[in-house]
């Protein structure tokens, strides 16, 4: 064919399928997707015409959007596109800025302590220091959520921060903000080099591991703090207040404890199934096992607990959790919108499949404990204070002394005392490590509890008299 003749067939094609497109037929009335978008534009344009002041148009779009995810359930949001690199920096296992941990009281922002090895720490920000403006923006009047926000940023950043030392002194630092990994993995106190101690009681081989979060990095972590803790002949492993996280992370952590068997099983829209099953490569010795749970204790974590529970691994203590069982799946959305963290899936427990949501109207949900132990809201209070203590140094105003670190050394044992004395439920737990067998009995007797509801569960109905086809 000529190329003058090719032209003209192509230019008569692309004529053609542009006037279908434009031709093409508009949306049923009754459409669903119809019906919201005409909907969503008649309330744009009602408050374009309407409102006291010129209304932004890019929050009215992020705002239909938030609003959609919103009415789903608890646990879907919406992410602004500002708030995108803090998300997924998050997600990743990493978080960027000085270290520093503030109270906010009576109006005045002071520093707690610092993280270790952290840009407020290589400063020698003491403990008691005020902050009074944070990048010559005054903090009086400010929440701790402002405050926390003006000190986070993107990694290599600089900030100013204007400082009334204990002592009186002002002085003005500034400081890089570095990203470092978010430490999921803690023990009950940190020594003076900040390095964590894992050991419950001097001169035992009873260990405690705090979990805090299910990141990336959190098994990983684990499996190094408990090489450093040495051989354990006990474990107790805290999952309070841990608000989940990844659901491959919460599996890894239960199969450092579990040779063989199914962990979780996640079930996603139209029934398509992802399975974890336990192996044994990598498992730590099988040592006695206490895991510690509460109300806050959630999703991820609520399958370390539940998977161990099952498996007649370990004693769980404390009271039901909060019965998480959904999954979220971060989606980015396009036109600048940012993203959404929308619930995609659910998750059931071990071979017996058992769900961990928690339903309008249900009776059982989460992972109830073998021992119910319960702590007052008032200390359970006191007790997130210290470990928050316990988690920083605390740094003094001037270089250490002997003296100095001697009190130092006091100061940390007194604060350890009085969590140990304070936590019921860590007492309990420490006493049934030290009673293996009873631990055993404990084990049993709820397999075989599982076990007789589980053929209840599964047995036909009874008939009952005058019954028929």
């Amino acid at each position: 064919m000529p190329k003058r003749n090719l032209i003209w067939v192509l230019a008569l094609l692309a004529v053609a399928a542009l006037t279908a497109w434009l031709t093409r037929p508009s949306p049923a009335p009754n459409d669903p997707l119809w019906t919201h978008f005409r909907s969503v534009a008649e309330a744009q344009r009602v408050i374009r015409e309407n409102y006291l002041h010129a209304a932004d148009e890019d929050r009215l779009r992020r705002g239909a959007v938030e609003g959609m995810v919103r009415s789903l359930d608890e646990f879907s949001t919406y992410v602004p596109p500002e708030q995108a690199e803090e998300f997924h920096r998050r997600i990743m296992g990493q978080e960027s800025g000085p270290g520093l941990c503030v109270s906010v009281a009576d109006g005045t922002v002071r520093v707690e302590g610092v993280l270790p090895d952290s840009p407020a720490w290589r400063a020698g920000i003491p403990a008691g220091t005020e902050i009074t403006a944070i990048d010559d923006k005054p903090t009086a009047g400010l929440s701790e959520a402002q405050v926390e926000k003006l000190l986070q940023g993107r990694a290599e950043t600089e900030l100013k921060l204007s400082l009334r030392r204990p002592s009186g002194r002002k002085d003005v630092v500034t400081l890089a903000r570095r990203k470092f990994p978010v430490e999921a993995v803690e023990g009950l106190w940190r020594d003076a080099a900040g390095n964590w101690d894992y050991q419950i009681e001097p001169g035992s081989r009873l260990a405690y591991f705090r979990i805090r979060e299910f990141v990336r990095q959190t098994g990983d972590q684990f499996q190094n703090a408990y090489l450093r803790a040495g051989e354990p002949t006990g474990v107790v492993l805290d999952l309070r207040g841990n608000p989940g996280g990844l659901l491959s992370s919460g599996a890894a952590v239960a199969n450092l404890f579990l040779r063989e068997g199914r962990i979780v099983t996640s079930v996603s829209r139209g029934g398509k199934k992802e399975v974890y099953d336990a192996h044994a490569a990598g498992t730590v010795p099988e040592t006695p096992i206490v895991v510690l749970v509460d109300g806050d204790t959630a999703s991820a974590a609520e399958i370390v607990a539940a998977a161990l529970k099952e498996h007649g691994r370990a004693v769980v203590l404390g009271v039901r959790t909060r019965g998480k069982g959904y999954i979220q799946s971060v989606i980015p959305l396009g036109d600048d919108l940012g993203l959404i963290n929308l619930t995609t899936s659910e998750f059931y427990i071990g071979e017996s499949q058992t769900p961990i949501t928690r339903r309008a109207g249900a009776s059982r949900w989460g992972v109830d404990p073998h021992e119910t132990v319960a702590i007052p809201a008032e200390v359970s209070d006191r007790l997130r204070a210290l470990r928050e203590q316990a988690r920083l140094l605390v740094l003094p105003e001037t270089a250490p002394t002997t003296t100095t670190a001697a009190a130092a050394d006091r100061q940390r044992l007194r604060l350890v005392r009085e969590l140990l004395s304070l936590d019921a439920q860590l007492t309990w737990a420490v006493q049934l490590l030290h009673k293996p067998e009873e631990m055993q009995r404990i084990c049993r007797e709820a397999e075989l509890q599982r076990r007789r509801e589980a053929r209840t569960r599964a047995a036909p109905p009874a008939a009952t008299k005058g019954s028929h086809d």
